[in-house]
């Protein structure tokens, strides 16, 4: 990203905003004028590259323009650093740091569920294993062979996706839960939303989930079932007259106020 380019990040650390993004970074490596600290966030953590968050399970993260070197993953030859469970550790750190009448932005572009299907074998996976018929992955394995992309075999492709969407929403859940613990929620708008339709690498099975919602395509394609994706806000006490506006629009009771 060049450094004509003005991001949202920006235009608030230049209004006081304490400034954050934790989770994939694809705009610019460390270093150059697209770094994300050089692009309006006071601090980042986690993938500064898209090839390295196609691996669960990376070499290394990055803190800032430092590099992380995740020991317990061996380079890829072992699989016990779940990169998604230490980036949340890192944004939930940051919104414990809040102070009351500190404005904040943060960003937190998670990759759950991305290409490669993958989580700890912990009580979320185990509840979803076995209660689907599966259709077995092979793909490129951790170990000493193993290379940065690609993504890794998954015996229960399935369950590891729900798996995975059950963990994202678990992660939402701590988000909020944190700003309701600092007295932050209702003073907070918080957007959810995807950046693409559903995905088939790595095993994933959208016809078995139904995720296109009914429409036809998926990631990359320009049908509504590739460019339709969730958003959702949340910012209790500002939103509700807004959203009761539109929700009369959309169902032809009255019309928007004249811009006028």
């Amino acid at each position: 990203m060049a450094d004509s380019v003005t991001t949202v990040a920006e235009l608030l650390q230049r209004a006081g905003y304490a400034t954050a993004a934790f989770g994939k970074w694809g705009l610019g490596p460390v270093g150059s004028e697209g770094d994300p600290n050089k692009q309006g966030f006071d601090r980042f953590y986690g993938y500064n590259c898209q090839a390295l968050a196609h691996r669960y399970y990376p070499d290394h993260l990055w803190d800032n323009n430092q590099k992380v070197v995740l020991t317990g993953n061996e380079n890829l030859r072992q699989a016990k650093e779940y990169a998604p469970d230490l980036i949340q550790k890192q944004a939930l750190a940051f919104l414990d740091s809040r102070k009351s009448g500190q404005p904040f932005f943060l960003f937190l572009p998670y990759i759950l569920p991305h290409a490669e299907l993958l989580v700890p074998d912990d009580s979320l996976f185990r509840h979803y294993k076995g209660k689907f018929a599966e259709k077995p992955y092979a793909g490129a394995n951790y170990g000493p062979d193993a290379k940065t992309g690609g993504y890794t075999s998954q015996a229960y492709p399935r369950a590891t996706f729900a798996a995975m969407v059950a963990r994202l929403d678990l992660y939402v859940g701590q988000v909020i839960a944190k700003l309701k613990a600092k007295g932050l929620d209702k003073n907070t708008l918080v957007i959810f939303t995807s950046d693409n339709g559903p995905h088939i690498e790595g095993g994933a099975d959208p016809t078995f989930f139904n995720s296109s919602g009914g429409f036809r395509g998926v990631k990359r394609d320009l049908y509504e079932g590739g460019i339709r994706e969730p958003f959702l806000a949340r910012w209790p006490v500002s939103l509700s007259p807004v959203a009761e506006t539109i929700s009369l629009v959309l169902s032809g009771i009255c019309y928007p106020p004249s811009p006028n």
